[in-house]
């Protein structure tokens, strides 16, 4: 970035770009709130959003209060606590603070959130690399009023820096991820105790609580299975009928709700949107985005003509899901130093590097420096849910070593076709490397059908028919998913209409 921006004064340097009353969920919050004793209009008072405006600003600029949850490539994650801005803070009148207070309360009860706090994802623009656009995040999320989708209550600008613009995106505060709950072990259908331990200690305050535990496991199991299935798929169709696709969904940002287990879906920070003024088309063809093993196959190969990103979502929801059918690996045990630390909302980027313009073959299959680690990742719980796509002989089953051992894992369990039957993947015709290049065998995969069986052997004792029914259905529907040619995979609307049956 060359010239820079005009210095300005610390007030008009950090400022309120977008508030509550600005997005469509919370202008239709604003509209309801009569019952809770806030005025009901369109927008709130001025001297509400005032209120709200300076709450926001604080949230921005008070650093000393800021703890980091999360690092990504392009952004860092922080929970902040509201309680004592709005203490400190001096009212034009008692009811400002009175109404402002009982309005963020309100939200925060209602999304299930953790009170007093709030989520701040922080992104300095120019550290962006493509196909990251917080910009397009906020737009997304400002007309985006979906129950399975993270609210946002507003976005602060800060241009102190001359030379850099930062944005902070304020969220409600959820702790806990569809990655959380799959690393522990009591996710299952069998009965067992779900207390991490007998006392609540600084190693454990990051795990999920008893009572979520007991929500998710046990005899709840099938159904909370079928109710997170279709709650997710419900959010596909959501976004993909109004032209959003994520790009980059996988367990961890998947947010689950202490109360109901409800999932909610963050970080749009790679999506595409058909419906945005903003939106660059370029990025359809830009494969570098998903992680690790919940990419779909079209995205290792970088087809010429790009790849259809709704069926990219499809794929990725339904190969998370199904992680709920794999094994555990112990794993060493994360120690938390302080409560604050871990509450955790995980937000791993997506990996990749820029692309170039221009589709000539190059070598998509390379070594990864964020993923060369060999050991796993520690986890609170001592133990990793193996992905669909990793075995537990892999050193590291969540970080592939490369594209290639990606794609290798992928063809041990999906057939690869015959060249003579190549029609059954037409997409591949236009991948890059050709796949008869490629070392892979023919038509070796066992199918997905042993992982349902491994997961039937091991917990068939403890399910009712009726329960093993329901998995047995809602596995065949997430498997109708996970295909090689996205071209064969149903539409959220479809597998929606498919879990009905269930």
């Amino acid at each position: 970035m060359t010239g820079g921006k005009q210095n300005s004064s610390s007030d008009d340097a950090v400022k309120v770009i977008l508030t509550l009353s600005s997005t469509s969920w919370g202008v239709e919050r604003l509209s309801s709130s009569s019952s809770q004793g806030i005025p009901a209009t369109p927008s709130p008072s001025a001297r509400i959003e005032s209120k709200l405006n300076r709450l926001l600003v604080s949230v921005s600029k008070d650093s000393g209060r800021l703890t980091l949850h999360s690092r990504g490539l392009c952004s860092r994650v922080y929970r902040h606590p509201i309680s004592s801005i709005l203490g400190e803070e001096e009212p034009s009148s008692s009811d400002d603070l009175s109404s402002t207070q009982r309005l963020l309360d309100r939200i925060l009860i209602d999304e299930e959130a953790m009170p007093g706090s709030v989520c701040v994802k922080r992104v300095v623009t120019e550290d962006q690399f493509r196909p990251h656009d917080v910009e397009l995040e906020v737009e997304i999320l400002s007309r985006i009023s979906c129950p399975n989708v993270v609210k946002l209550l507003g976005v602060v600008e800060d241009t102190t820096d001359p030379f850099s613009t930062q944005l902070d995106l304020v969220m409600p505060f959820h702790p806990f991820t569809f990655q959380s709950i799959l690393d522990e072990p009591c996710f299952s259908p069998r009965i067992t105790n779900p207390t991490p331990s007998s006392q609540p200690t600084e190693r454990n305050q990051s795990r999920p609580p008893p009572n979520l535990l007991q929500l998710v496991s046990g005899s709840n199991f099938a159904d909370y299975l079928l109710f997170l299935t279709r709650s997710l798929f419900s959010a596909l169709d959501h976004l993909h009928s109004r032209g959003i696709q994520h790009r980059d969904l996988k367990p961890s940002n998947i947010l689950i709700t202490e109360r109901t287990g409800l999932p909610k879906l963050i970080d749009f920070g790679t999506s595409l949107d058909s419906g945005s003024a903003n939106d660059r088309r370029g990025d359809a063809k830009v494969c570098e985005v998903g992680t690790g093993p919940y990419r779909a196959p079209e995205l290792l190969f970088a087809p010429r003509s790009g790849y259809q990103a709704e069926k990219v979502d499809l794929w990725s929801v339904a190969v998370s899901l199904i992680e709920s059918f794999r094994e555990l690996k112990q794993v060493a045990t994360k120690v938390v130093a302080t409560a604050d630390a871990s509450c955790m909302v995980v937000e791993e980027e997506s990996s990749g590097e820029e692309e170039e313009e221009g589709w000539g073959e190059r070598s998509i299959f390379r070594f990864r420096t964020q993923e060369e680690d060999p050991d796993p990742e520690p986890t609170p719980s001592g133990h990793q849910r193996i992905p669909l796509f990793s075995s537990i002989q892999d050193p590291n089953p969540r970080s592939p070593r490369s594209d290639i051992s990606l794609a290798s894992n992928m063809f041990n369990i999906l057939p690869l076709p015959k060249p003579e039957d190549q029609h059954l993947w037409p997409e591949s015709e236009e991948f890059q490397p050709n796949l008869e290049r490629l070392p892979f065998p023919r038509e070796q995969g066992r199918g997905l059908g042993f992982v349902l069986e491994r997961f039937l052997r091991q917990h068939g004792t403890d399910l009712q028919a009726e329960q093993r029914s329901s998995l047995e259905k809602i596995f065949r529907v997430l498997a109708s998913c996970v295909r090689l040619s996205a071209s064969s995979r149903p539409a959220a609307t479809e597998v929606l209409k498919a879990l009905e049956e269930v």
